[in-house]
């Protein structure tokens, strides 16, 4: 297995000779991805031992998870005009997430937007159906029992959470 040679420079100008990391080409050191913060940590640990290496490694890796492409932002911008649209959208990330092209932090991230949205258009359901409700009485029984299955939901959540 041939390893890569990093595409940095040297500040002598000559071309850096370390085993290049990340998928960006470069070390540790040279990495564009990796902060000055960290690469100035790196130095005061010492050199460039296999543990420093390893380091270095884990740290490229690390910033390359959590790269996201503005090609697969794109791809995140979800329809949420109807609960089947983000039902399906919710699927795609599923399996995007399980393929490894989205990391799970963006991935839990989204999903819960995506719930926040399915539950505005819930409420945007139930205020539209009790608007269209005439009888002052029949509203009344209706926004009772909405709030009663509220607080019957939170006291089986007490319930079963003790």
């Amino acid at each position: 297995m041939k390893t890569e040679t990093c595409k940095g420079v040297k500040k002598s100008g000559e071309p850096c000779q370390s085993t290049a990391l990340g998928a960006d080409g470069y070390c540790g050191p040279h990495s564009p991805s990796i902060s000055e913060t960290v690469k100035a940590e790196w130095v005061k640990s010492g050199g460039e031992t296999s543990a420093h290496k390893a380091k270095m490694a884990l740290a490229l890796a690390a910033t390359e998870a959590l790269t996201v492409s503005p090609l697969t932002i794109a791809a995140l911008t979800p329809d949420l005009s109807s609960a089947l649209a983000i039902r399906e959208y919710l699927a795609e990330l599923v399996a995007q997430v399980r393929a490894g092209k989205i990391p799970t932090s963006v991935g839990k991230t989204v999903r819960d937007l995506l719930e926040t949205a399915l539950r505005l258009q819930e409420l945007e359901l139930e205020w539209s159906l009790l608007a269209k409700v005439e009888s002052p009485e029949m509203l009344a029984l209706l926004l009772e029992a909405k709030a009663s299955k509220g607080k019957l939901a939170h006291e089986l959540a007490d319930t079963h959470g003790a």
